[in-house]
């Protein structure tokens, strides 16, 4: 479904809030272990669905059409249907909304945990250490501003 190398235009969003996310948690921690912060992050509500709405869209027609999303990591499968449920149930709710429509609303609206695990939790934040330390922007950990 997925054509290989392409990204998602949400990148930064995602990376300030996830970054935010981390730092609220770090503060809250007497005893700092990545590990149990990165699991505990990811089981925590995301502001948004980390994903495009026409990627999204793409892979709902797909599930109404019957087409398996087995090739899918469980995580974005949980994800997908997650987005899946409550489109159906919006478009219930509102009949003359288009799939487009229903999905844009979805997909905007905050999502129950990030649905990433805790291993590429780990990854993406010492990629983001590494981003801001090699470009300087913040001489400490983590851009902490807003």
């Amino acid at each position: 479904m997925k054509r290989k190398g392409t990204t998602s235009e949400h990148i930064p969003d995602r990376d300030r809030d996830f970054l935010r996310t981390f730092r609220d948690l770090i503060l809250e921690c007497r005893v700092i272990r990545i590990d149990d912060i990165c699991r505990q992050l990811t089981q925590m509500p995301a502001p948004r669905f980390w994903v495009s709405e026409e990627r999204a869209q793409a892979v709902i027609r797909a599930i109404r059409a019957g087409r398996t999303t087995e090739g899918m990591t469980p995580t974005r499968r949980e994800m997908y249907a997650e987005i899946h449920r409550r489109v159906t149930e919006l478009q219930q709710q509102n009949p003359q909304l288009s799939l487009a429509q229903a999905v844009a609303r979805v997909v905007r609206n905050a999502a129950p945990k990030w649905y990433i695990t805790p291993l590429s939790a780990r990854r993406l934040l010492f990629r983001l250490r590494a981003k801001y330390r090699d470009s300087r922007l913040v001489p400490a950990f983590i851009p902490i501003s807003d």
